[in-house]
């Protein structure tokens, strides 16, 4: 509240005399701001019921308003209007911006305080009495104006933080409904949450690593993360969702599926110091928001198994990852097929890693030295002695087992010392 200030006391004729003098204007006044805010602030006035609380909130602020000038009110004696407070409610609720609601009351107030000055001008009274009344009226109504944007921005505010507490829960709740699979009102639930279900949709799964502080900043900085890569791919839309204090997931819409995936690999790698990624691939509709989520996990549980090798972004569609999660439950057992498969090959060191990324490309070009040199940027006839010291490792020929070599190869790359010794 704030304090009464000098002047305001005892009522003053002259004040009393000048809105008689207006007495008509002032009787339209409430009609006539009401006007210019439906013109000026077409925020505030989305559908008939919000412009019928605007017209309420109007005359409810200039009938207080007046009747602080007439009576010298003290401003600690004002009690806010019921509608103008519900009407900060509303538009919070609708999320419209607090600074349309401020600039609302100001356009108001100088369209107001205007209608009296005019009045004042035209009064038969000496200069210095006019001087004295225009001091007095515009004090008071400054003081009225800024009470009244503190009362309306603090309503405004606790109901906001209200409100998204309440949607976030009804958001966290839809989201785990259709994770588990329960039938919802597709219609009904996109609008809830604000994101349209009926899309294709790329669940992100995002994470900090375990020795990550994860205090607020960090929390906030994931959130960012999610939503510049979003953005990054050229999303229409996002859904985000936190899971723990490390984890989070994103379900963003995607109008070209093929160059979205590529946008975010990029993003990522070219952040440093970034949160990881795993992301799964595009699928549309109900369905496809559940089985985006579930290949994002699947694909994050491949990146969490793998070790010697931080993998900051991995994606469904990568070669090889949805055979490595439906083995990731186990990891000790196909360590020892990889064994096996490999013998000596299968080993941690910088020469065998080398040994492995050459036969490897070397078996994925067909068996052509000439190809895999030009992908891999070297020489053709290194890529032959190399592929020769890989046999010669691994202790027998290629073409028995060809087909396991080259499915151990790449749990090599996926899992790294996780299946090496």
């Amino acid at each position: 509240m704030l304090d009464s200030s000098p002047g305001e006391g005892a009522p003053a004729p002259a004040v009393t005399d000048l809105l008689g003098r207006v007495g008509d204007l002032v009787k339209g006044l409430p009609e006539a701001i009401h006007r210019l805010l439906v013109e000026q602030v077409t925020e505030l006035t989305a559908d008939q019921q919000l412009r019928d609380l605007l017209s309420d909130t109007v005359a409810a602020n200039v009938g207080t308003w007046l009747s602080v000038i007439r009576y010298s009110i003290p401003i600690d004696h004002v009690e806010a209007p019921t509608a103008a407070l519900e009407h900060a409610r509303r538009m919070a609720q609708r999320e419209i911006p607090v600074n349309a609601l401020l600039r609302a009351y100001r356009l108001g107030h100088q369209h107001g305080l205007n209608l009296i000055i005019a009045g004042l001008r035209s009064a038969d009274l000496p200069p210095e009495q006019k001087l004295a009344l225009f001091e007095q009226i515009t004090s008071v109504s400054f003081r009225y104006i800024d009470w009244m944007s503190e009362q309306v921005l603090e309503t405004y505010q606790v109901e906001r933080a209200h409100w998204d507490d309440n949607r976030r829960s009804l958001r966290e709740q839809a989201i785990r409904d259709i994770l588990d699979g329960r039938d919802i009102d597709v219609t009904e639930t996109s609008y809830s949450m604000r994101y349209p279900l009926s899309a294709t949709h790329m669940a992100l799964l995002v994470w900090l690593n375990q020795d990550a502080s994860a205090d607020s900043d960090q929390l906030i900085a994931l959130e960012r993360f999610a939503r510049d890569a979003a953005s990054a791919a050229g999303a229409e839309q996002l859904l985000y969702h936190s899971i723990d204090r490390l984890v989070a997931c994103a379900w963003m819409t995607v109008p070209d599926p093929s160059s979205s995936l590529s946008q975010l690999r990029t993003f990522v790698q070219t952040c440093s110091e970034s949160p990881r990624m795993a992301v799964g691939a595009p699928s549309r509709g109900l369905d496809g928001f559940r089985r985006t989520y579930r290949q994002a996990e699947q694909a994050r549980a491949v990146a969490m198994a793998a070790q010697g090798t931080a993998r900051r972004f991995v994606a469904a569609q990568d070669s090889g990852l949805a055979l490595a999660s439906m083995l990731v439950a186990d990891v000790p057992t196909l360590k020892s097929w990889v064994h096996d498969v490999l013998g000596p090959l299968a080993s941690s060191s910088t020469s065998d890693r080398r040994l492995r990324e050459t036969l490897s490309m070397f078996l994925r070009a067909g068996g052509s030295f000439k190809a895999a040199a030009v992908d891999l940027h070297i020489h053709g006839n290194t890529v032959k002695y190399r592929v020769n010291r890989a046999v010669e490792r691994r202790g027998r020929a290629l073409a028995d087992d060809r087909l396991d070599v080259e499915f151990a190869l790449l749990m090599c790359d996926w899992f790294g010392d996780a299946v090496l010794t």
